[in-house]
């Protein structure tokens, strides 16, 4: 999947182009908001309804969990789990892998036990900035657009959640410049709210070469990538790198 760009039509992009704000929001933030599993069951219709991420982020994770043969993954601000879930529906042939949701939200953690139970789900419940991981061992370790919500000093901090021998799928998106540019100048937009829940995120727009520097300075070596631009100008990019010991 190295160096793949593919295009998509506008009916690929559901809703309208997200609202952003450089002030402070009205509407509740995540945090606040999360106490309501009415929102976790809107973010999951988001998310069923975001082509991208179902055409293109979840297949990547399959086909990057069956090369690395790990029997563990780890999604890092796993919000409500959608990705894990589908990670899992689709490869289901792929025996023996346990799953791990790392969200420092409280309200959400229990939703996640209440929806998902223990059977096929594990809870950890912390900022995935801040150490130790659990559990030990190399993983397939996912970041799906959980980096839009961390500052650009604060990337480093990943190193944390991750070990040697971990494979570390990312992906990210900009409506600032198509990803497969290398610029290294973060873009701030303080806010953006969701179309589904109404709530409003923190948003940094990380460029690829911002992200590979603050990867390698922990020893991640990319290994694969794919850029994907709708016609309304949103670029997503899917980066693949591995932890060598």
């Amino acid at each position: 999947m190295l160096g793949t760009e593919t295009w998509l039509p506008d009916d690929a992009v559901i809703g309208e182009r997200v609202e952003l704000r450089a002030d402070a929001p009205p509407a509740p933030t995540v945090g606040a908001g999360w106490l309501r599993s009415s929102h976790a069951n809107l973010w999951d219709e988001g998310c069923r309804r975001d082509a991208v991420r179902n055409d293109f982020v979840v297949p990547a994770l399959v086909e990057a969990l069956r090369h690395s043969g790990h029997s563990r993954v780890i999604d890092l601000g796993a919000g409500t789990a959608y990705v894990l879930s589908e990670l899992r529906r689709r490869s289901n042939r792929i025996r023996g892998v346990r799953f791990t949701a790392v969200e420092q939200e409280a309200s959400l953690c229990e939703w996640l036990d209440e929806a998902h139970g223990r059977e096929w789900l594990d809870v950890d419940h912390r900022n995935f900035l801040d150490g130790p991981r659990k559990p030990r061992g190399p993983a397939l370790v996912i970041s799906a657009y959980s980096l839009l919500e961390v500052e650009g000093p604060q990337l480093a901090y990943l190193r944390c959640s991750l070990q040697f021998g971990d494979t570390l799928v990312v992906s990210v998106a900009t409506q600032a410049a198509a990803t497969g540019q290398v610029r290294r100048s973060e873009v701030r937009r303080p806010y953006k709210r969701d179309r589904f829940t109404g709530l409003w995120y923190p948003l940094f727009e990380h460029p690829v070469g911002t992200l590979l520097d603050a990867f390698s300075a922990f020893g991640a070596r990319l290994i694969g990538s794919r850029a994907v631009t709708t016609a309304s100008e949103d670029h997503h990019s899917i980066l693949v790198f591995r932890l060598d010991g």
